[in-house]
Parts: C-alpha cells; structure tokens; sequence
C-alpha cells in the first residue's frame, strides 16, 4: 500500500497541488481524510469511488496511482522478450553459418586431397578432421 502514499503525493506535486488543493478538485474528498491516506492512516481502495476519483483528478489510470512502476515492469518485459526473441533468432543464424562451414571445411578437405593424388599421381592418404 506505500505505493499508494507515494504515488498520490509525488502526483500532486508534479501538478503543485497542496493536500487542499487536491482535496478540492475531488468530490467527497477532504485535506483531513487526504492526509490520512497519504500517511497511510487511512486505507484507499482500488475500486472505491474515491480512488477512481482522485486518478481522475490526478488524470493518471486508477492502476497508475496504485502501482505507478507496473507500466515500468511491464515494459522492462517486454523489451527482455524482444532482446530472448533477437538473441533466439542470431543463435539460428550461427548454427546455420557453423553448419554451412563444416560442410565447406570438408568439400575443401575433399578437394585438396583430389588435388594431392593428381600432382603426386599417387594415391593421397585420408585427413582426418
């Protein structure tokens, strides 16, 4: 519930809004009650009729004043997705790469030693990789 307390009170002073001046812009609300759940003397609920008011007057969502770093969390997330995603895609993009170069590396070995047999005209012994 802290988040509660330091979301509505950090809001109201991004805005320069004293307790009372809070208070007024919310019907039902006074300084009295609005100091008591900043203190968190008072509990505010999220589905009450006063939290939906108070984000209303504070013009943030109801889920913003009580958990003002979801929107971080999520967005964290999201980005940590993409980066698995991205990383998930090179991982592929090497295995195919070291796939193609093994099979290179032997069609060279392969030829290398085509070319062995035919400048010694002998027969060229096996490399083992």
């Amino acid at each position: 519930m802290n988040s509660i307390l330091n979301s509505i009170k950090k809001l109201r002073y991004e805005k320069n809004w004293s307790q009372q001046g809070l208070a007024n812009s919310v019907p039902g609300l006074s300084q009295p009650v609005l100091s008591k759940i900043e203190n968190g003397t008072r509990t505010l609920k999220p589905n009450s009729t006063l939290a939906i008011r108070i984000a209303e007057a504070l013009n943030v969502s109801v889920e913003d004043l009580f958990n003002p770093d979801l929107k971080k969390q999520i967005s964290e997330e999201v980005v940590t997705r993409q980066e698995l995603l991205h990383l998930q895609e090179e991982m592929k993009n090497l295995a195919l790469k070291n796939e193609y170069l093994s099979q290179v590396i032997v069609e060279l070995t392969q030829k290398s030693q085509q070319i062995l047999v035919l400048l010694s005209g002998e027969p060229a012994q096996p490399i083992l990789i």
